[in-house]
């Protein structure tokens, strides 16, 4: 029976004066080899008396923990005792634990900090250089490290939103609330690699200078290119799209693209108003039949000259 239930604090003890709130955190682990008990853990505080700890009970299999805390409660004095009392159920009764516990017992002040710990896998493996933005009472921003792990040490206890971000991967966002201090929270979060499609454009004139400002149209959704002509169009499905663009004292251009996933590089070339294409050269029109008549480039060259020649007879 002694080796049935382990009770060790998990918070970092701090300094109490009088006055100071505090909640009182514990954990609880089987480490019977049997079957399972349902536990209850409670707090003797000597100017408070028993206090019962969250959860009231549960059910502890082999190798399992459980993580108790009080409510808030308030120092009266510099001399506070606390014992930790557990209870365990054989059965037919609440027994109580204590000469089961394996201290020692630890305390936090309400209000503190917290620690969260991550771990980001994908369907690629673990996922380096992403960037973990924490959002909430405060903001912090982390990046993982080769191995994916990243970590915010000592952030004051509340609910945040934790984002994950990195090219290639879809965002990943969840709610996580740090409500006990002294804690370090871990966390796995899984992200998805992409498999939107994703267009870098450039805009540009008949001489191939950038044109800033443009209007640009993809099947409903809209940007603009920048100061260098460039713009970015990402999570888009991939298959075949118009892409239009618009700008005052410029000719509407468009292109027809098929996107697959991942970047896809597009150019597109804008005449100024009242501007005519080039005219195509001799060479332009007609360079598919001399080549197909001359066979080759050295033959190309023998089937003008000839035409020459005949035309001088």
């Amino acid at each position: 029976m002694a080796d049935k239930l382990k009770i060790t604090g998990v918070s970092v003890p701090s300094e109490l004066s009088a006055g100071d709130t505090y909640k009182i955190y514990v954990s609880v682990q089987n480490i019977d080899t049997g079957p399972g008990w349902t536990v209850s853990a409670k707090a003797l505080v000597n100017s408070v008396g028993l206090v019962q700890l969250n959860p009231t009970q549960v059910f502890l299999t082999s190798g399992m923990g459980q993580l108790f805390y009080s409510d808030t409660l308030t120092m009266p004095n510099a001399t506070e005792i606390i014992y930790c009392q557990p209870y365990y159920w054989d059965g037919t009764q609440w027994v109580d634990g204590q000469r089961f516990a394996a201290g020692p017992y630890k305390i936090a002040l309400v209000g503190g900090t917290a620690s969260l710990y991550g771990e980001i896998h994908s369907d690629k493996g673990l996922v380096a250089n992403a960037k973990a933005t924490l959002t909430g009472p405060q903001s912090y921003t982390s990046y993982s490290d080769t191995s994916g792990r990243f970590q915010f040490l000592d952030v004051p206890i509340g609910t945040y939103t934790l984002t994950l971000t990195k090219a290639g991967y879809r965002t990943w966002s969840e709610s996580v609330v740090l409500d006990l201090a002294g804690i370090g929270y871990d966390i796995f979060p899984y992200m998805t690699s992409e498999v939107a499609a994703t267009i870098q454009g450039f805009i540009h004139d008949s001489g191939g200078s950038p044109i800033p400002a443009v209007s640009i149209a993809i099947n409903g959704r809209t940007t603009a290119t920048q100061i260098d002509g460039t713009f970015t169009a990402s999570d888009i499905e991939p298959g075949p799209y118009t892409i239009v663009c618009t700008k005052t004292s410029w000719q509407n251009a468009s292109k027809e693209v098929t996107l697959v996933a991942g970047d896809n590089q597009v150019d597109i070339t804008m005449l100024a108003v009242g501007e005519t294409p080039p005219s195509k050269s001799w060479w332009d029109k007609h360079w598919k039949e001399v080549a197909i008549g001359g066979g080759c480039a050295a033959a190309i060259g023998g089937g003008i000259a000839l035409a020459v020649r005949k035309r001088k007879r």
